[in-house]
């Protein structure tokens, strides 16, 4: 990737590879309903019916982590945000390239980890000792598919502060100061909470990791370990996450509405 710093173009390479992603993750979709349509196998089969598995995996991380909160928050979020305090760019611009880079690269782990001989299909949520016991056969998968999301909870780290500083270190224009009120501060709400949960997956991810390669027995059940735990760890973040990610949907029904009102009315 070559280093740019402008938040314009940083903001329309997510959206784009956000749309390019959300299209892969629309197709895996439609495959699990032809699946479903008709009790017997009418897609996928018999022989290679762990592909059914791989789809609901695919689709469910794609969709949560690789196109809503990088096309609602990190793209239009670095575009609309300056647009909006009226500065010329964001308080840490080279942040900004930083995430990009982590970004795509994270989603070359994800993608890679669906082409491996025995693949990855264990459920969005990653469950232990579901997603642990494939260390009898082959732990690459699992090993790019959580690296993935580890890495992607860093860029996104990178581009939820920068947002925080940069609308705390700039005041609101006062005389956009109607229109863009509550979307500047949806995102700052968003930001900051997502700044809270996402350390929690990386630390259950982690955990994770440790099981399969350093014989850690944080979810094994069979040495003392508690695979609850891993439910526990995963919806503390999972839960706040899915209302979170909401809130920039919101901010930005309201940002159109209010500009189109203010227009009208001014």
């Amino acid at each position: 990737m070559y280093p740019n710093n402008n938040h314009k173009l940083i903001g329309i390479i997510y959206i784009i590879t956000s749309i390019i992603i959300g299209i892969i993750s629309y197709i895996t979709s439609n495959i699990i309903r032809l699946e479903l349509i008709n009790i017997n196998n009418t897609i996928i089969s018999l022989v290679n019916i762990s592909y059914y598995n791989i789809n609901i995996t695919i689709h469910g991380l794609i969709m949560i982590f690789y196109l809503v909160m990088p096309l609602f928050i990190n793209g239009l979020g670095n575009i609309l945000i300056i647009i909006c305090i009226g500065n010329s760019d964001v308080s840490y611009p080279r942040c900004n390239n930083i995430s990009i880079i982590i970004y795509i690269i994270t989603y070359e782990f994800i993608i890679s980890s669906i082409c491996m001989e025995y693949n990855n299909g264990v459920g969005w949520t990653i469950y232990p000792p579901l997603s642990s016991i494939l260390n009898t056969l082959s732990n690459i998968e699992i090993y790019n598919l959580i690296n993935s999301l580890i890495g992607l909870g860093i860029s996104s780290s990178y581009t939820f502060i920068n947002i925080i500083i940069t609308i705390i270190n700039n005041k609101v224009q006062s005389y956009n100061y109607n229109i863009i009120l509550v979307y500047i501060y949806s995102l700052l709400i968003v930001s900051i909470l997502l700044c809270l949960v996402l350390p929690i997956l990386s630390i259950c991810l982690i955990m994770l990791l440790l099981d399969i390669y350093s014989n850690s027995i944080y979810y094994d059940i069979i040495y003392g370990g508690d695979s609850i735990l891993y439910q526990h760890l995963f919806w503390l973040f999972g839960h706040p996450e899915v209302y979170i990610l909401i809130i920039p949907s919101f901010g930005i029904i309201n940002y159109y509405i209010n500009s189109i009102v203010y227009k009208l009315y001014s």
